[in-house]
């Protein structure tokens, strides 16, 4: 039987494609672990380390290793990184080159006549491993290297040696937050100043209610003590929930001199700048930052004496005001801290006894549900803009008087009774300022005193009252 020239071609290419499978699968493996292997220079633990001393583009230092701690006099009072430093010792004792090649005779070819990096490495039973990095191996992640001594010239990875090449600060903490533990939670203190702010916040004992039902965790006030109110949790949140995580993206200067930090818009008076302090825990971490470079700000950690980057995506809060943190109920007491209350107009005058969770008004007894409403309406007053000039001079066309029930201790002295007063002025079209015992910040809409004048003209034990009116 004849075999057809289309056969005979395709078992000779069926023929020549199995040598090629089975010399693959024959010396594959042997790439394989040769690739994996390398050529072992030091093969040890890292606990092996005496000391390792570097001189490079950079400068020199040396780190010691003594019972698992290390020590580097460049670096003293500095916070190192231990797992910098880790990677650093796991480099020196267990190091594998690529592939040995032919010394040239001019050294300078590779980069050795003047090398990039000198490395003397000592281990714990006194013995020692020295070389010198040339230049890059070209198209290649790797360095020519020759050993001291035996003058062998290797082809060694980047990633094998690159803690050699470095300045010495690559060994320095970026961690900028003192929180040991690595907490979570929100800053129980915290003090903020910059161009556009000045205030300190602090952590109630307890989570507090205010007589809108509004929860809160902090308190917040103006550093000159002139305006404090509670926190609006969902903003507190979003500007410094992440303070525990901040890190540096890199250092710029090891122990930088007055001028230095001026220079860098870090000095402690620069008017300029931003400064931030917050206590996590037991923890307190104060930080200054200066001026912004691309997509970093220059910043200081107070007693840590560097200059490192903090690139703003962990800055959300430099732009921060107190009315972007402030809640916008601005006064809204508990009412089991209130007597009583008056409600004026210009014609008229309204007070109301509060007994519990029920009241009486003018003399007329209101229900618990009838009450509830009214009481939630008039602390429903929000600051809606931020007056940028002057409240009307003329009379208020609503005035809120929230008396407070005095303490044992209170009448003891027969001290006055405490109270917070809100007037509301005329400001610009259909606004009010809101202004709270003498001093008017922020105004709201027409629309509330409205509502308010409304009902109190209409008041009558068993109405359902609401407390939205807009």
């Amino acid at each position: 039987m004849k075999v057809s020239k289309q056969l005979k071609t395709a078992l000779l290419v069926f023929v020549i494609l199995g040598v090629c499978i089975a010399a693959l699968s024959f010396f594959q493996p042997i790439r394989a672990a040769h690739r994996q292997q390398g050529i072992t220079l030091t093969d040890r633990a890292a606990t092996t380390l005496a000391s390792v001393s570097v001189k490079n583009g950079f400068g020199s230092y040396t780190v010691t290793l003594e019972n698992g701690v290390y020590f580097c006099e460049a670096l003293r009072g500095l916070p190192i990184s231990s797992p910098a430093l880790d990677e650093l010792a796991e480099n020196c004792t267990s190091l594998h080159a690529v592939s040995r090649v032919k010394t040239p005779k001019d050294l300078s070819e590779i980069g050795l006549a003047k090398p990039r990096a000198t490395v003397e490495i000592r281990f714990t039973d006194d013995t020692d491993l020295s070389f010198t990095l040339g230049a890059r191996v070209p198209e290649e992640k790797a360095y020519y290297m020759q050993l001291s001594g035996s003058g062998a010239v290797y082809i060694i990875s980047e990633a094998s040696v690159s803690d050699f090449l470095v300045d010495v600060s690559h060994f320095v903490d970026l961690s900028l937050a003192d929180n040991l533990n690595e907490a979570v939670e929100l800053p129980a203190q915290m003090s903020f100043h910059s161009a556009m702010a000045d205030f300190v916040i602090e952590q109630l004992p307890e989570t507090t209610t205010d007589g809108f039902g509004n929860r809160f965790t902090h308190r917040i006030q103006r550093a000159d003590g002139s305006e404090a109110g509670f926190v609006d949790p969902t903003e507190f949140e979003n500007y410094f929930a992440r303070l525990h995580e901040l890190r540096a993206s890199s250092i710029v200067q090891l122990f930088p001199s007055p001028e230095e930090l001026a220079s860098f818009g870090l000095a402690p008076d620069n008017p300029a700048g931003i400064s931030i302090s917050f206590t996590i825990g037991k923890q307190t971490t104060t930080l200054r930052l200066g001026n912004r470079s691309d997509d970093v700000y220059y910043v200081y950690k107070d007693e840590v004496p560097v200059v490192y980057t903090l690139p703003l995506t962990q800055v959300p809060w430099d732009n921060v005001t107190y009315y972007a943190l402030m809640s916008r109920f601005v006064a809204a007491p508990n009412l089991a801290q209130i007597s009583h209350i008056e409600v004026s107009f210009p014609d008229g005058q309204y007070d109301i006894v509060v007994d519990g969770q029920t009241a009486s008004c003018n003399g007329v007894w209101l229900s618990q549900r009838t009450f509830s409403g009214l009481y939630k309406l008039l602390c429903g007053a929000r600051a809606e803009y931020e007056i940028t000039g002057p409240a009307d001079s003329t009379l208020p066309e609503l005035t809120l008087t929230f008396w407070y029930t005095q303490t044992a201790e209170e009448l003891a002295p027969r001290t006055p009774a405490r109270s917070t007063t809100v007037r509301f002025l005329p400001y610009g079209l259909r606004r009010y300022a809101i202004e709270v015992d003498g001093a008017a910040r922020y105004a709201v809409r027409a629309a509330y005193v409205s509502k308010v004048t409304e009902t109190m003209l209409s008041l009558r034990d068993g109405m359902e009252i609401t407390s939205a009116w807009f």
